[in-house]
């Protein structure tokens, strides 16, 4: 396993298996996770121990196909955490 402790990593789509199995991966790598998906709900279901986190943070409710809401969920991320290494989209229907 790698280590990529203190990382930032943003997950689109992280509510969905595929997702959740890629949170889960770089959790376990040391990442600080911003996890993204359709419903805020759906993220807390998932993540319940994640909710409140300083070193996590969950946006639901953005329309990923809109780039100014993802600059927006970019910028937070920075304000946040000071930083962005990682995107990973995992948004979408897989066939």
């Amino acid at each position: 396993m790698i280590n990529i402790t203190g990382s930032v990593a943003i997950i689109t789509g992280a509510a969905g298996n595929l997702g959740h199995a890629t949170a889960q991966t770089f959790r376990e790598a040391g990442a600080r996770l911003v996890l993204i998906d359709r419903s805020i709900e759906r993220l807390r279901k998932k993540y319940p121990d994640l909710t409140n986190s300083s070193d996590h943070f969950l946006v639901g409710d953005v329309d990923l196909t809109d780039p100014a809401a993802f600059d927006r969920v970019t910028q937070d991320t920075v304000d946040r955490f000071g930083r962005l290494d990682v995107l990973i989209n995992t948004v979408g229907g897989l066939p």
